[in-house]
């Protein structure tokens, strides 16, 4: 028989002569050949597949399997072609899944690739799954889906980032414990922005509250130094080491709770500067501080920062200085003032002018270092009329 494809086949020994005897060798070389043709594999340019089984002739072929079934993606022998796959085979994106794909590659050279679309998801499209066959070595499954990352335990290396015309980030958490996001260095805890659950002024486990909590550089909690509480809008800054928030009235912002001030401010040491002001270099300039019983506020008068000092007449300014009983013209409300342009020609060091707002104000504390002078140089002079002695000049 022809295996070179040329269709014709010329017997390797001599014709039997009819009325004669067949030699053996003749008859069993003819026999032998037919047997070798019948069981060889016959080449592809003579018709056949040039394999022995359904396997290999595809592979000379480069056919593909059909619907090959799959209970085991690790140990699976692998062809190129379609597979089906029931819950419950090994090593599967999800155990609980049917699944449908195909298989990319060669395992003989150990390189492919798995696609397996998850058929039990509702909707469409299915979510997609692709697994990596590299030297000879099986990967990790990844999610390869366009519109969202589902794979437990999955980690982003590079940038995210949301591309929409109206940008959404949502956090639907069910179940106990709390909805969050956490940034960490080196896997050890830094923030936590926390939703749900957490411990709140009212000492209690609040559903809906925001919290940020802070971490040392080991990763060891720190305290919760900012709550939001849901119901009231009322936010709360903590000391750094307080573990929860401590129980204050007080809102923060212009939207306050109804009946509360809008900052309230808490020493740690109980006596303390509560608010530092510092000029561009870095100096302090100004202070609010606070003790068990008052609060006291400051401006820098430190000798060391001062030079040229001089006495000075403080009745021009006193004497220049209009002071009206006024109203409001917002409210009706009357009140006693100086009006701040007038001052500016006077005293223009307590003018305050706020050139974006155009917006005039006065400093009335300047004014007190100015009725001090003007308060000792009358009392001297009331002591020169009344012939008193050992009154101090101003």
């Amino acid at each position: 028989m022809p295996r070179n494809g040329s269709g014709i086949y010329s017997h390797p020994f001599p014709d039997v002569v009819e009325g004669t005897t067949i030699e053996s060798a003749v008859f069993n070389g003819n026999t032998s050949d037919v047997e070798q043709d019948l069981n060889t594999p016959r080449p592809i340019v003579a018709g056949g597949t040039g394999a022995s089984d359904a396997a290999q002739a595809r592979t000379n072929l480069a056919a593909e399997r059909s619907m090959q079934t799959v209970t085991n993606f690790d140990s699976h022998p692998w062809e190129a072609g379609s597979f089906v796959a029931s819950p419950g085979a090994t090593s599967a994106p999800n155990p609980a899944s049917y699944f449908m794909g195909t298989f990319i590659g060669t395992m003989a050279v150990g390189q492919g690739i798995v696609l397996a679309y998850d058929i039990s998801a509702a909707g469409a499209p299915h979510p997609l799954y692709v697994r990596e066959y590299v030297s000879s070595v099986w990967q990790s499954w990844r999610y390869a889906g366009a519109d969202q990352v589902d794979v437990a335990g999955d980690t982003m290396t590079g940038n995210l980032q949301i591309m929409s015309a109206s940008p959404v980030l949502v956090l639907n958490k069910t179940g106990v414990g709390p909805a969050a996001v956490f940034g960490r260095k080196n896997n050890l805890s830094r923030w936590d922005l926390s939703l749900g659950n957490q411990t709140t002024e009212s000492g209690g486990n609040v559903g809906s509250d925001f919290a940020i909590y802070n971490y040392n550089d080991a990763g060891a909690f720190i305290g919760n130094p900012l709550g939001i509480v849901r119901s009231t809008g009322r936010t709360v800054f903590a000391p750094a080491t307080a573990a929860a928030i401590p129980a204050l009235s007080a809102g923060v912002g212009i939207a306050s709770p109804t009946g509360a001030p809008g900052i309230s401010i808490r020493p740690t040491d109980g006596t303390t500067w509560a608010i530092n002001f510092e000029n561009a270099g870095g100096t302090q300039v100004g202070t609010i501080s606070t003790t068990p019983t008052a609060t006291g506020y400051n401006t820098s008068s430190d000798g060391r920062l001062k030079e040229d000092l001089k006495s000075f007449d403080a009745g021009n300014i006193v004497d220049d200085t209009n002071v009206y009983d006024f109203a409001w013209k917002s409210t009706g409300e009357r009140s006693y003032g100086i009006i701040a342009q007038q001052a500016n020609e006077v005293y223009p060091s307590a003018v305050n002018y706020n050139k974006a707002e155009d917006a005039w104000g006065i400093d009335y504390s300047k004014y007190v270092p100015v009725l001090l002078q003007e308060l000792k140089a009358l009392r001297a002079r009331v002591a020169t009329l009344e012939g008193r002695t050992g009154a101090k000049p101003s």
